[in-house]
């Protein structure tokens, strides 16, 4: 048989054939029993007994229990992320972090249930379930909504609890035979899957959203249970099957096995040697630019994250859908977008260098999965068409689970009402592009990898080909499990590498029956031997040179990336958002106004100042930033304050202005900001807000004479200055929130006349009445007091006896109405003609006494200027 340089190998002497591997156990023959009771001549396997399946139950139970402690930890440590996200001051849980100032309840209360469904999501469950509406008047509406996600840690740590679980249940209680590996692995298998969605379902998450609306989850279905099942089994089996119990196969089974194994390492290797890098580099991303929650919770979304990241560094596109109908014809939607990693993904924060390096990460992953290949495999034959298949078809088998494990979708179905479904993943043609990548791995496998392989160290090529392929063909027995250097000796001669192979004691008992060459059976596979001449001083001096450069370089690579994304990451949108809130939270007016740059004109900022923002009553307490989403250039987050011990969510809009390469420059875009608003008479022309005058003026004031204005969070005490002449009025309290505006019916600032005021007007009024007393006419002009006659009159002389009191009552629009509190009293004298023009004038002296005074008029306030307009 030709080896793998072309050289033909050596024949070893064939051992004598083996003994069957199955050793009886002492007693009864293993293969049957005595059924007890039972009829005569009835009789059970072993392994069929019962009794001797309790070992493989409390396996599964045991697998599960790991898992669900795991889960909890898991959950628990997302939780403290949540706790941990926010302001530097507060640590506290939202009551609902996705839903701020909603009745749905805390991550807290529902913790076991959230941590009792990952194992079921991790054996590709789905959390659905039901939510209930009550509509009032329009009856019940009966939805239904399911989550589809595959947290892959809670799948690795079940089958590693499943396999060291079972291994030790094997190693204390050994089986039989085959068959009763097989029956404890079949009941591990019942365990496990019974535990896991039996606990599901007991604990799922119920939620009472509102008096109206209620919310029941839980990720046990047929899918779970199967997969649960059928993994348990598979891993079960495989713990349970030592390599010495394995039975040594020949020929072209034996030569297909191999070629799967190795073919499936290959992959592995690829997929490993790039997810190892990537994951990590993207939780340190991630958790700098989202914070704790996300840094904490890694362990559920970042080995979802590093397939849809494998996927991509692949030339995949990562797709987005979504689809909607309503009910009774009244309209459908649907749309979906791809994007590539190399063009840039700017809603997932993926700059197009970063694209670019994913690439490169999957070119060094080929590499790896190529040597490996050619390690193992030694130089495949290029006549053979079909040596180019094997590869490329495992890849595309590898590209299928990642684009269907790497997915995320949501779905939801109101009956005839409404329906709905949205989901993230790799776009469907990525299993094909897999293929092809399998088969450059292959080529490089040809031509690439003999050239890397002899610089790789000696223990890394001994660790990959410490277990080989078995050789079928070649007319010498292999015993499972031999170590690489024996194999590659028999092959070093063919390829002109080391001394003649030198026979190996085989024990009889496990050896492999030596086949004739077979010229119809394939090329036997064989681990190559890597030449590895002697450097010199100098060559290896360059070789450490080499090494040392690109190690050097690779860290620093690393690090600048780290280091670019904590610097980009402490200026990302939620730290605008939470310098912004910081300042409302001190009280710094003037900071907040810096950071937040309202557009609100110089006029209205008369409250949006330190002086009286500082002395604020009921400002917020605390606040926490609950969710970030960056779209492009935009980016939007949401807060929940806490004021006055309410919660008050919050949308923030940013955008970025003149972005550099370590700072995007995000600013906030139309704050949200409060006001408030009082209701001032027209007469006061300024106020005092929480002790400092504001001026009102036009702007700010509507014609009904409320003042509005804009304002920070906070309570604030509005009054008339104390240099107020003529007027008072008792302070009143208005309260501001941000992103609310002041109620429809605004506070009313009372004002009434003081002291002074009536002084004034009853001042003005005896002016007036003075001023009337001068006149020498009997029915003076706008005097409140005249005397009728019907003849000429002359030598008029006004005295006011009595003067009157006066009251003004006010009316609204800075208006008082003047009248007559107690009536004063006017005499008058004077000659009056009794002639009535007929002939000479006679003059009689006349007089009257206790003439009436009635005053009326209005009053009117402009500034300090006090103005009495007598209406007589």
């Amino acid at each position: 048989m030709a080896g793998v340089g072309g050289a033909a190998a050596p024949d070893l002497p064939a051992a004598p054939a083996a003994e069957p591997t199955e050793v009886p156990a002492a007693g009864p023959h293993p293969a049957v029993i005595s059924a007890g009771n039972h009829d005569k001549g009835t009789r059970l396997p072993a392994s069929l007994v019962p009794a001797r399946w309790w070992t493989g139950a409390v396996a599964g139970a045991g697998a599960y229990v790991a898992t669900l402690v795991v889960a909890l930890l898991l959950t628990l440590l997302a939780v403290v992320g949540l706790a941990a996200t926010g302001s530097s001051d507060s640590i506290d849980v939202p009551s609902n972090p996705l839903v701020s100032n909603s009745d749905l309840p805390s991550p807290w209360s529902i913790l076991f249930q959230f941590a009792a469904q990952l194992p079921a999501l991790g054996m590709l469950g789905s959390l659905s379930g039901a939510v209930s509406i009550d509509a009032g008047m329009f009856g019940s509406v009966q939805a239904t909504i399911g989550i589809t996600m595959v947290p892959l840690a809670l799948t690795a740590i079940s089958v590693v609890a499943l396999f060291w679980g079972s291994r030790l249940a094997e190693r204390l209680a050994p089986s039989s035979g085959r068959l009763q590996r097989w029956a404890q692995a079949v009941v591990g298998g019942i365990a496990f899957s019974l535990l896991l969605n039996v606990i599901a379902t007991a604990a799922s998450i119920k939620i009472t959203a509102s008096e109206h609306a209620a919310i029941n989850l839980n990720a046990g279905n047929f899918a779970s249970i199967f997969v649960a099942f059928i993994v348990a089994l598979l891993v079960g089996i495989a713990a349970r099957t030592e390599r010495r119990d394995q039975k040594t196969v020949s020929g072209r089974v034996a030569y297909l096995r191999s070629l799967l194994r190795d073919a499936v390492l290959a992959a592995t290797v690829h997929l490993g040697a790039f997810v190892v890098i990537a994951v990590p580099v993207v939780v340190a991303v991630v958790g700098v630019k989202a914070g704790w929650a996300a840094f904490l919770s890694f362990p559920l979304w970042a080995p979802t994250a590093g397939l849809l990241l494998f996927g991509m560094g692949h030339l995949a596109a990562f797709g987005r859908s979504a689809e909607g109908s309503l009910g009774g014809g009244l309209g459908s939607s649907s749309q979906s977008a791809y994007g590539y990693a190399v063009a840039g993904l700017d809603d997932f924060g993926i700059p197009a260098w970063a694209g670019g390096l994913l690439v490169v990460l999957a070119l060094l992953a080929m590499c790896a999965a190529a040597t490996c290949w050619y390690l193992r495999r030694g130089a495949q034959s290029p006549s053979n068409p079909l040596s180019w298949v094997y590869l490329p078809v495992v890849f595309l088998i590898t590209g299928t689970f990642v684009t269907w494990l790497g997915s995320v979708s949501a779905s939801g179905h109101a009956g005839s009402l409404a329906s709905g479904s949205a989901g993230i993943g790799l776009a469907w043609w990525t299993p094909f592009l897999m293929l092809a990548w399998g088969g450059a791995t292959d080529a490089a496998s040809r031509f690439l990898a003999p050239k890397l392989a002899p610089v790789l160290p000696a223990a890394l090529v001994a660790f990959v080909q410490k277990y080989p392929s078995a050789l079928h063909d070649t007319g010498f027995q292999v015993q499972a499990g031999t170590p690489a250097a024996n194999l590659s000796q028999a092959r070093a001669q063919a390829q002109g590498h080391g001394e003649a192979p030198v026979a190996t004691p085989v024990d009889p008992a496990r050896a492999a029956t030596a086949l004739p060459r077979d010229p119809g059976n394939p090329e036997p596979p064989a681990p190559v031997v890597v030449p590895r001449p002697p450097m010199s001083k100098k060559a290896k001096r360059s070789l450490a040179l080499v090494g040392g450069a690109i190690a050097l370089v690779a860290v620093l690579a690393i690090g600048a990336t780290v280091a670019v994304n904590v610097v980009r990451g402490s200026h990302g949108p939620d730290k605008a958002v939470s310098g912004f809130l910081d300042a409302v939270v001190a009280g710094d007016a003037a900071r907040a106004m810096e950071i937040g740059d309202p557009s609100i004109p110089n006029d209205q900022r008369g409250l949006l100042s330190n002086a009286i923002y500082a002395k604020a009553a009921k400002r917020v307490d605390s606040y926490s930033i609950v969710s970030t989403t960056v779209d492009g250039d935009g980016a939007t987050v949401r807060a929940e304050l806490r004021q006055n011990g309410t919660k008050v969510p919050l949308t923030f809009s940013l955008v970025k202005k003149n972005p550099g390469f370590l700072d995007p420059h995000w600013c906030l875009q139309n704050v949200p900001m409060g006001s408030v608003a009082v209701a001032v008479p027209g007469q006061a022309d300024s106020v005092t807000v929480n002790g400092v005058d504001v001026k009102v003026g036009n702007s700010g004031t509507s014609d009904s004479g409320v003042l509005r204005l804009p304002a920070f969070p906070g309570s604030y005490t509005v009054g008339l200055p104390a240099s107020s002449k003529y007027l008072s009025a008792d302070p009143v309290t208005v309260d501001a929130r941000l992103g609310e505006q002041a109620p429809s019916m605004p506070a009313t600032l009372e004002t009434r006349p003081n002291e002074a005021f009536g002084k004034e007007v009853q001042a003005q009024v005896n002016s007036m009445l003075t001023t009337c007393e001068k006149s020498t006419d009997i029915r003076p002009e706008g005097c409140p007091f005249s005397r009728y006659t019907s003849g000429k009159v002359r030598n008029v002389v006004w005295k006011v006896a009595t003067r009157p009191t006066v009251t003004a009552a006010s009316y609204g629009e800075g208006t008082w109405y003047l009248s007559t509190d107690k009536a004063g009293a006017a005499t008058v004298s004077f000659e009056r003609d009794s002639s009535y023009g007929f002939g000479t004038p006679k003059w009689e002296k006349d007089s009257e006494s206790d003439i009436s005074i009635q005053v009326s008029g209005k009053v009117a306030l402009d500034g300090e200027t006090l103005t009495v307009s007598f209406a007589n």
